[in-house]
C-alpha cells in the first residue's frame, strides 16, 4: 500500500460559496461548488491514507498534488528548481526592487545587514528597460 502525506504548499479558500483548494508549488487548482464535496476533499487532504486510493476526490489530490507520497520532501524539489532556473537561459527572470526599505527583515535577505537605504535611480531604471527590450524573449 502506498502511502500519502499533505503538501504544505496548499491554499484553501472559500469565496461565494465556492471552495477553492490550490497547490503553490504545482500550480494546481480545484473549484468546488458543493460543499459536502469540498468538505470530504478537505479531509482527504487531512488524512490522506484512511480513504482507499480508488476514491474519486483521493485521486484528484493525488493528480494535483494536495497529497504526495510520504517519501517526497517538497523543499527539495524547490531547490532542484531555484538551481534548473538558475541556469536557464531561455527565459529573463527579473526581479526589481524599486527601494531597498523593505520591513520584512528576513533572515536571508541583504538589506537586513545594510542600513544605508536607498531608492532605484534612473540610470538603473534606464538599465533594466534596455534589458527587458534587448531580451530575446
Amino acid at each position: 500500500m502506498k502511502y500519502y502525506k499533505k503538501s504544505k504548499y496548499n491554499l484553501h479558500y472559500k469565496i461565494n460559496k465556492i471552495n477553492y483548494i490550490y497547490n503553490t508549488l504545482s500550480g494546481n487548482c480545484v473549484s468546488i461548488m458543493n460543499e459536502q464535496k469540498s468538505n470530504e476533499l478537505i479531509s482527504i487532504i487531512n488524512n490522506p491514507n484512511i480513504f482507499k486510493n480508488n476514491n474519486e476526490l483521493k485521486q484528484i489530490s493525488i493528480k494535483n498534488n494536495f497529497i504526495i507520497d510520504k517519501e517526497i520532501n517538497e523543499d527539495d524539489i524547490i531547490r532542484i528548481n531555484i538551481m534548473k532556473n538558475s541556469f536557464d537561459t531561455t527565459n529573463l527572470d527579473l526581479k526589481i526592487s524599486l527601494t531597498e526599505r523593505c520591513n520584512f527583515k528576513c533572515d536571508y535577505c541583504f538589506v537586513a545587514n545594510n542600513s544605508i537605504y536607498k531608492n532605484i535611480n534612473k540610470e538603473i531604471m534606464d538599465s533594466i528597460i534596455n534589458l527587458v527590450k534587448n531580451s530575446k524573449n
